[in-house]
């Protein structure tokens, strides 16, 4: 019986049983060709568009990091590199989506080294050559020296030292040390990329090869577009004017967790440079059978990601927001401030790069799009909408990791 006056409740729900309920991928902000590659393999696979959009936009940093670069305004240039992180339960058909994705990028590489394979084993017979030459020589040389041959010796010698070695191409490793990423940053011109459906790399990340120790470095440079110097003992040092690094990865929530305890990344903002996506499951949901995923999208996305991986230009292109921009950026700005101020307690750091990753969104989609001339404000309109979609689901890690040390 209730008492007169009383006051009644909704029934209290445990937290672990609140559907948590996060916005979702603005698919539309997304240039053509790449929404309808989304929605093939997002209906093909039977996932959320949003894990394949959170896919496809670390895939084309990957073909145009170091390529281009964006002025949000005088003295303030970000490259268009970045780190997304898609996550998942086991069985939310994680690998299928990002094969599909990285396919693409994958059969770029690999054409591209089955054509050099003739030059690279042509010159690999020549060096062998000469170096046979070399010992020849230099065996007569140690029976009857002659002041002929030692000029000989010397000159084959130089001219096999200055010999630039042709090598397979590499634009991307799935799992390495932080000293073959160092070496693999170094061969391709201080560009590459982790691209991996498993989360591996986190081990080396968090340190544990590494007695547990981080070193993160590379990575972090390699987000900023910094200088890379590493000296080394046994071997010549590495110097790098300008890193360029990109990584997409497709992990388990606990892996998240087991990164998120890393003081160490998260004081030295390894952290904030991420890209967080919580795709919705469609788990219970699936009938196996699906539309048929129309080959001609395949085939357009394919050219793009060969088009954009193909262009080399002599120093990277600047690209410069429309003067119809300034309004929306300076708002926007404002915006991000007052989050800071309201949500800096356990958001600062992400909320300190987040014009930055604006910036660089509008970048991709810019490029993507094949458009010319300055960004526009509809691109900077979606870029900003694909910004909050991370900022939400940054936020709602944050929120999750809050909750596990007031556990602990």
């Amino acid at each position: 019986m209730k008492n007169e006056g009383s006051i009644e409740f909704d029934e209290l729900i445990p937290y672990r049983k609140r559907e948590i309920v996060l916005p979702k991928y603005p698919l539309e902000c997304l240039p053509d060709t790449i929404q309808k590659m989304v929605r093939g393999v997002a209906n093909n696979t039977e996932t959320s568009e949003e894990m394949g959009a959170s896919i496809v936009l670390g895939i084309l940093a990957a073909c145009i990091q170091g390529k281009y670069e964006i002025e949000g305004k005088k003295h303030h240039v970000e490259p268009l590199s970045i780190y997304s992180l898609v996550v998942a339960d086991p069985a939310e058909r994680k690998s299928p989506v990002f094969e599909k994705m990285a396919a693409p990028l994958k059969k770029y590489q690999s054409d591209l080294n089955q054509k050099l394979e003739p030059e690279i084993k042509q010159q690999e017979l020549e060096i062998a050559n000469m170096q046979r030459r070399i010992n020849f020589l230099t065996a007569e040389n140690e029976r009857k020296h002659s002041k002929e041959r030692e000029i000989e010796i010397s000159r084959l010698s130089k001219e096999l030292a200055d010999i630039k070695k042709i090598k397979k191409v590499r634009l991307f490793a799935e799992d390495c040390t932080n000293e073959a990423l160092d070496n693999l940053v170094a061969e391709n011109g201080g560009r590459m990329n982790v691209i991996s459906s498993e989360g591996g790399i986190f081990d080396v990340i968090t340190g544990r090869y590494n007695h547990g120790n981080p070193n993160i470095d590379t990575w972090l440079k390699g987000h900023d577009g910094g200088s890379l110097t590493v000296d080394r003992v046994s071997r010549e040092p590495i110097f790098v004017e300008h890193v360029f690094l990109s990584c997409v990865v497709t992990v388990q929530p606990v892996v998240v967790e087991n990164v998120m305890t890393n003081e160490v990344l998260h004081r030295r903002g390894f952290l904030a440079r991420i890209l967080y996506s919580f795709p919705e499951s469609f788990v219970g949901k699936r009938c196996y059978f699906t539309e048929e995923f129309p080959e001609e999208d395949i085939a357009e996305y394919e050219a793009l990601i060969f088009r954009l991986c193909e262009f080399e230009p002599e120093s990277a292109v600047r690209l410069f927001f429309d003067k119809e921009c300034e309004d929306t950026i300076r708002n926007f700005n404002l915006k991000i401030e007052k989050l800071i101020l309201n949500d800096g307690f356990y958001m600062k750091d992400w909320l300190g790069k987040y014009w930055g990753t604006v910036m660089r969104i509008a970048g991709i989609l810019h490029v993507a799009s094949e458009a010319k001339g300055a960004i526009t404000k509809d691109e900077l309109d979606r870029a900003i909408a694909i910004g909050e979609y991370y900022r939400e689901h940054a936020a709602h890690l944050q929120m999750r990791f809050l909750m596990m040390l007031r556990v602990s």
